[in-house]
This record gives C-alpha cells, sequence and structure tokens, in this order.
C-alpha cells in the first residue's frame, strides 16, 4: 500500500541521507532534533504498519465470510485464492482444488454466446483490467458436470504491486428461469395476438404482415402472389336461424375445411373478418388459384352443414373471388386484396356458391 510522504518523514530521510556523507559535527540540539525526529517517524511507521494490518485483516474477513463466491485472480490470468462460497457451490472438497486454475477450467467449453470460455474469460478479464470494473453473464460449471449461470463482477486492485482481479459473482438461475418463463409466455400471447381465438387460425394481423411480406418475396423472385376472398353465403341467416353457438361451430368448420386445402407451408388461411376468410398463396398464378378456390367451394359443400335459410342450397355454400398480380414497385400492396374483394362481389351478385376471379 502507498502512503503519502509527511513533511516529517521527508524531513527524517533527508536527516539519514546525510549520514551517508562524511559524519558531520552536531550540536548537542540538532543531535536531539534527530533523534526526536527519528523517534517520531518510527511511532508514525508503526501506526501506518497497525492500521496496514487491520485493513488486511477486515478485507479476509470479508473475503472469507462473504456468502458470494469470492476470487482473486493474478496476472496470468490464474485463481491464486478463494473463499469457501466459491469451492462449495463449485462442487469441490477443497480452496486447493481451485487454485492455480484458469475460469474456463470451471467452465463449459463454450459459453451460451457460442463463444469459448477460454477466449472470452481472456477477454472480460482484459476489459476489468483495462476500465477497472466490468460486468457481465457467465455460465459455470460444476465438478459433477453440471452448468448454472452466474453474474460476474471483476475489479481490477493491486496487491503486493501485482494487477490482480477481485471477482465475485452470484447465482441467477432464479432469475433466468422466471426470465424464460416470461419468454415463453410473451411468446404464446404473440402467437395468440395473430390467431383467431374461435378458429384457431391466423388473424386479420397476421394476414396482413404475411401478406406484406411475401409481397416484398414476390417481387424480389419475379413470382405471382395470388388471393382467394371467401364468404359463407347467407351467414346472417344462418345466425337467425340456428343461433350463435352454432353459428361459431359453423366457422369453426368451415375454417378446418379451408386450411386443410392450402397444404403448403408458405400458403395461409386466415380469418379475414366474421364470415369472410381469405387465401394467401405466393409462387401461383391466377389458374391455379382459380382451381384451389373451385377445391374450397366444393370441399365446403361436401360438411354438409344444413341451411333452411339459405337461398341457393339447403346446405352451407361459399362464394369466393380470386385475384393474382406479380408484383411491382409501381404497383401498391392493397391493390391485390381489392382485387380479390371485386372478385368476390360479383360471386356475391351473380348467383353465389361460386368462383369468379379477376
Amino acid at each position: 500500500m502507498d502512503v503519502k510522504k509527511s513533511d516529517l518523514r521527508k524531513r527524517a530521510e533527508a536527516r539519514l541521507a546525510a549520514l551517508d556523507e562524511p559524519f558531520p559535527e552536531l550540536s548537542e540540539y540538532d543531535a536531539r532534533e534527530l533523534i526526536h525526529e527519528l523517534h517520531t517517524y518510527q511511532v508514525e511507521l508503526e501506526i501506518q504498519n497497525e492500521e496496514l494490518l487491520e485493513s488486511e485483516i477486515k478485507f479476509k474477513t470479508l473475503f472469507t465470510n462473504s456468502p458470494d463466491p469470492t476470487w482473486i485472480v493474478d496476472e496470468n490470468n490464474v485463481f491464486i485464492l478463494c473463499n469457501d462460497a466459491a469451492f462449495k457451490i463449485l462442487g469441490y472438497e477443497s480452496i486447493e482444488a481451485l487454485l492455480s486454475r484458469h475460469p474456463s477450467e470451471v467452465s463449459p467449453e463454450f459459453q451460451p454466446d457460442g463463444q469459448s470460455s477460454l477466449n472470452k474469460a481472456n477477454e472480460m478479464m482484459a476489459c476489468a483490467r483495462r476500465e477497472g470494473i466490468h460486468r457481465f453473464e457467465w455460465e459455470h460449471r460444476r465438478s459433477n458436470g453440471t452448468c448454472f449461470p452466474v453474474e460476474v463482477t471483476l475489479s481490477s486492485i493491486k496487491i503486493k504491486g501485482k494487477n490482480c482481479l477481485y471477482c465475485t459473482w452470484r447465482d441467477i438461475s432464479e432469475r433466468k428461469t422466471i426470465e424464460k418463463k416470461l419468454q415463453n409466455l410473451n411468446q404464446k400471447l404473440e402467437l395468440l395476438s395473430l390467431h383467431d381465438g374461435l378458429t384457431d387460425i391466423a388473424n386479420r394481423r397476421m394476414f396482413d404482415s404475411r401478406q406484406l411480406l411475401e409481397w416484398g418475396r414476390s417481387m424480389r423472385e419475379k413470382q405471382p402472389l395470388s388471393l382467394i376472398m371467401i364468404d359463407i353465403d347467407y351467414f346472417k341467416q344462418y345466425n337467425d336461424t340456428y343461433g350463435h353457438l352454432p353459428g361459431d361451430e359453423c366457422l369453426i368448420m368451415v375454417a378446418k375445411a379451408l386450411s386443410e386445402v392450402s397444404k403448403r407451408a408458405m400458403d395461409l388461411c386466415a380469418r379475414y373478418g366474421g364470415e369472410e376468410f381469405a387465401l394467401l398463396l405466393p409462387n401461383t398464378n391466377l389458374m391455379q388459384a382459380i382451381n384451389l378456390a373451385e377445391e374450397c367451394r366444393e370441399k365446403i359443400y361436401q360438411l354438409k352443414i344444413p341451411h333452411k335459410s339459405s337461398s341457393v342450397c339447403d346446405v352451407v355454400t361459399i362464394s369466393a373471388g380470386v385475384a393474382s398480380i406479380t408484383p411491382d414497385k409501381d404497383v401498391p400492396i392493397p391493390s391485390l386484396a381489392k382485387a380479390a374483394d371485386e372478385a368476390l362481389y360479383l360471386a356475391k351478385h351473380q348467383g353465389r356458391n361460386t368462383v369468379k376471379a379477376i
């Protein structure tokens, strides 16, 4: 520990230095003054030594009794000291089992971010030496091979003139478990926000998002993007006749049947709103989309859901409008949905239970 020199110490050292020269003639007064200054200097050093010893005892006590695992890392980046909490939480029987080890030796080969433990440990320790203090997350490995996450704090300190690191960390397994649960919950909430609660297919929000994505992809690949807009014929009358619960069951059955028609992973079947559905079909030309629309119409008809209030059939049927566009920077994105909606309007006003295309 460096102690700032006092004026008294400077004078005493100057006096001692003078003794290296031919011994000067000293008066009785000067000799007594010199002896007094040397005695005072000796007392001062003893006080400083006592304070230093007291500080060392306090440090060792805090270090040893800390509930958090604590280490001292030397200039070679190896452990030279650790407390009981450190070797116990890692599953070792004694402090000696961990001394002279690099931190990577009590860690998995790679950290969760993909970096090797050896390289990352050296990088983190270099950062702490450079900045004075550094905090980061790490994964340690117990003697039995199990791993657990910790939050590490490295502080640069000098011990006997050497640049060492004071390292302490705490187990954050519980926090990570909670974070994982929250992440899963958020993913479920996000999934719910993109799916229709009744029919369990994509909702309008999901449709809008995918349409934007597929529009950009089709533009880059210069491929057609097709859309089928579907409406259940006379669905209001169905609800009025059978009630809303059977109406919900009807929507669920229709949604399931339509989603079975669009078999490719890139296709999207969504509930567009109310009794209206949409099939977004990337890399599909107009004729292919028309054929799929006819397949949808036939599949719903074959469900044979009774509908005595329909003006076109005694079972539930659908009308479909089809449109296909090869996206271009000069063509607005809403133009596809607008064209399919216009085709659906034609189908509904030209007999229903039919497919029309634009």
